[in-house]
């Protein structure tokens, strides 16, 4: 991890040209935000939601996020379109489950 002080100040373009882990996650993000763009873009309706967070982990997420060329809500969607990627399984196995048991409670009602 790489520690930034004043006396240390870091340019970051010059950072982001280095083969760091922010600079290889720059470009994979960048990557796989232009992969879902099509799929995206067809998504018209967002939901609008409150979320807090600790006001240190906002303000470093949104320097990554000005480092990276991003916004941080465009980050945040990105986030969330990996995660529920990763856990597609387990998503559709609950919603399955979910529309089995309402079908169930139907049919008794």
């Amino acid at each position: 991890m790489i520690m930034v002080t004043r006396k240390n100040a870091i340019n970051p373009e010059e950072f982001l040209k280095k083969n760091s882990t922010v600079s290889a996650l720059a470009r994979n993000t960048k990557k796989s935000a232009e992969e879902n763009a099509d799929t995206k873009k067809k998504e018209a309706k967002t939901e609008r939601t409150t979320v807090l967070f600790r006001k240190t982990s906002w303000n470093d997420f949104c320097t990554l996020a000005h480092l990276m060329n991003r916004t941080p809500n465009d980050m945040l969607n990105d986030y969330l379109d990996r995660v529920t990627e990763a856990n597609r399984e387990l998503i559709d196995k609950h919603r399955k489950e979910t529309e089995e048991a309402k079908r169930k409670v139907k049919d008794v009602l």
